[in-house]
């Protein structure tokens, strides 16, 4: 049976999948931290990771615990001081990378300090960082599963059982079948995200298809979006996931718009635009419809909420499937 992990009052494993997101700026910017916490809770994340580079950081992070309205997760590489010094700070939960933290009796300071604190760990391991561990060549799941292994054996050992797992990669299909094996070896709480997708359209595709693939098989508690872009379109995006799955209650207004063909109105592109600003923000859980032809206009803007149909002479304009206009 799977494990539960409390992160603060956050709870990972149980029905809900939780939505996080990453700090993207320099932790010494407390400020500048604390105001992307918000557009990310804004957005919708639970539960906010803070790079933690150096000691320097320590004071900031304990600031930014203190006041962030979300539990915070130290991101701890290289230094095992750092780990011990984030959970002195306040963090809630550690994520430690095994590749980079390998000396076991490190490790143990880290496990002690957590069980103190009841502190849980996620194991990440990155495809990126496997060179640490004296693989050469192509990565592969296999190789991912056995860094997972070799950690969690450690922390087993030591009667450590609050951990989350992740196992990340760029490429979609090795993500997809490492996380089904780990599904299959480990009982605890999974971490759901894709790395170093890339900006645009290739990191949104590479996202949406990995996570929403495993979340749709039933694998994954909590997920995090990576993009090169702000760390509130990350969790945007992860919420919207969430929501098109129904894994997640919509609570914003949903704006659908037909592709598009030689048919459309002219005033299509405008008409669109105006509304996504009127409207695309609010916090209202209702589907809007604008639709530039005859083709499915009735059938699309008559079943949403409120629909806009643009027609050659006219727009015709519908509240829950009745024209009013």
């Amino acid at each position: 049976m799977k494990r539960k992990v409390y992160v603060g009052d956050v709870v990972i494993g149980g029905e809900e999948i939780i939505l996080q997101g990453m700090a993207k700026s320099d932790t010494n910017d407390v400020d500048k931290v604390l105001e992307e916490i918000e557009d990310m809770v804004e957005e919708g994340a639970s539960l906010v990771r803070v790079a933690v580079p150096d000691r320097k950081s320590i004071d900031a992070l304990r600031e930014i615990v203190k006041r962030s309205p979300v539990p915070i997760i130290a991101d701890i590489h290289f230094n095992p001081e750092l780990a011990i010094l984030s959970m002195d700070a306040g963090v809630k939960k550690i994520r430690l990378n095994p590749s980079n933290i390998r000396n076991e009796r490190d490790i143990e300071r880290i496990v002690n300090k957590a069980k103190e604190m009841k502190i849980p760990i996620r194991v990440g391991v990155n495809s990126g960082s496997i060179v640490y561990e004296g693989k050469k060549g192509k990565v592969n799941s296999d190789d991912l599963i056995e860094s997972l292994k070799r950690e969690v054996s450690i922390l087993e050992k030591l009667s450590f059982k609050d951990i989350v797992l992740s196992a990340k990669s760029p490429d979609v299909m090795l993500t997809i079948e490492t996380y089904r094996k780990m599904k299959e070896l480990f009982p605890y709480p999974i971490h759901l995200g894709v790395t170093a997708t890339g900006g645009g359209e290739e990191g949104l595709i590479k996202s949406s298809i990995a996570i929403g693939y495993l979340l749709m098989e039933g694998i994954g508690d909590t997920i995090r979006v990576s993009l090169t872009g702000s760390s509130s379109d990350e969790v945007r995006v992860g919420r919207l996931i969430l929501e098109n799955l129904g894994l997640r209650k919509r609570e914003r207004v949903e704006i659908i718009a037909c592709p598009k063909c030689g048919r459309c109105n002219k005033d299509f592109d405008k008409i669109l635009e105006r509304v996504r600003e009127e409207i695309g923000n609010l916090k209202i859980p209702i589907k809007v419809a604008v639709m530039g032809c005859e083709v499915n206009a009735l059938g699309e803007a008559g079943q949403a909420d409120y629909g806009i149909a643009l027609t050659r002479g006219k727009i015709l304009l519908f509240k829950k499937g009745v024209k009013i206009k």
